[in-house]
Formats: C-alpha cells, structure tokens, sequence
C-alpha cells in the first residue's frame, strides 16, 4: 500500500467524541453567559403617550383670579353679586362662592365642619362624607352649566380674616360626578384668595 496511513475506527470515534464535548460545553457556556441576548435584539424602550391637551387660558392667571387648571384650565375671579357669606359659628365655617371664568362659572364651596377655630390652616384630605356633614375640612368645586363635581382630596384652606369671610386655597381635586361623561383628566387643582 501507499505511505498513507488509516487510524484505527476506536481513535476516530474518541476524537469526534471529545470534539462533541468540547462543542457542547462551549455551546452551555455561551448560553449561561448571555451569549443568546446579545444576537436577539432588545425589545426597544417607548415612551409612554401622553395626551397634551392646549391650554385655553395664559399659563399665569392674575393676581386677583382663580386659577383651575387639570381636567380643563381657567381664570376666574369672584362674583361678589352670586356668592353669599360664609357662615360661621361655633366649630363651623361654610361657604359658597360664585366664581366666573373665561370660558365658564363655577361654584366654589369651602367647609370646616366640627373643627373650625378661626383664622388659620386647614388640611384638606379625602372625605368620607359629603358637604353639610361633619367630617374633615372640605372643599368643592361645581361647573355652574354641567353641574360636573369636583371634590378636595389634598390640599390646604387656608382662613385670613377673624370674621372667617376670606382666605385662600392650594388643593387637589377629583372629580366624582355630573350630568355629562367623566372627562378625560379626572384631577382638577384650584389655587387662589376666595371672599364671601
């Protein structure tokens, strides 16, 4: 025969064998590694879609306004002629507020029920009761043509002058009711001095 060799069919089958192994724990170690990850891109981020909705008003009001701005965005200033005096008495302030708007009227309603003390601050929080009950400091605000609803959840009232007819107030609303569908934002925040 020629010079050429033929190993035996056993040596053959023991290098394929090994070169299987090798292969394999190559292959396990690829993949325990992240090796995978790195030929699947990643899922790409996104941003989640945030409805802008154009604001109707400055984005300032004036210093004598209201500003309403969440659910829908408004100035508006008292109306001494449709707001009547707040009541007050012993542990008690209560209070409705004519507010006119550019774009709507408004009513304004303040109450401290059990726990007034005169001039000072008052939390406001998530009621358990509705208005003319008593319960935690409360404030509300009713679109005058839809009678939508909004009510305080946060927030502060805050009472500036000894007869309880003025003050002012930061709060966070939310919106629970009306005569038309639920708006599409259901937070509604109103800062501003009120007067009865």
């Amino acid at each position: 025969m020629s010079g050429m060799e033929v190993e035996p069919p056993s040596r053959s089958r023991a290098i394929l064998l090994l070169a299987a192994v090798v292969v394999s724990v190559v292959g396990v170690s690829w993949l325990a590694t992240g090796g995978i990850g790195r030929l699947i891109s990643p899922t790409p981020t996104t941003t989640p879609f945030v409805e802008e909705l154009p604001s109707l008003v400055p984005a300032t009001c004036s210093v004598a306004d209201f500003e309403l701005s969440g659910a829908f965005n408004d100035c508006a200033k008292v109306t001494r002629d449709g707001s009547t005096p707040c009541q007050t008495s012993s542990h008690v302030l209560d209070g409705l507020i004519l507010l006119t708007g550019r774009h709507n009227s408004f009513l304004l309603y303040i109450e401290v029920q059990g726990s007034y003390d005169g001039p000072g601050t008052y939390e406001l929080s998530s009621w358990v009761h509705g208005l003319g009950v008593n319960d935690v400091p409360k404030a509300a605000i009713r679109e005058y043509a839809t009678g939508a609803f909004w009510q305080s959840v946060a927030g502060v009232l805050g009472v500036t002058a000894a007869d309880g007819q003025s003050g002012f107030i930061n709060a966070e609303l939310t919106f629970v009711g009306g005569a038309g569908p639920t708006p599409p934002r259901t937070q509604l925040h109103i800062l501003g001095d009120w007067k009865c």
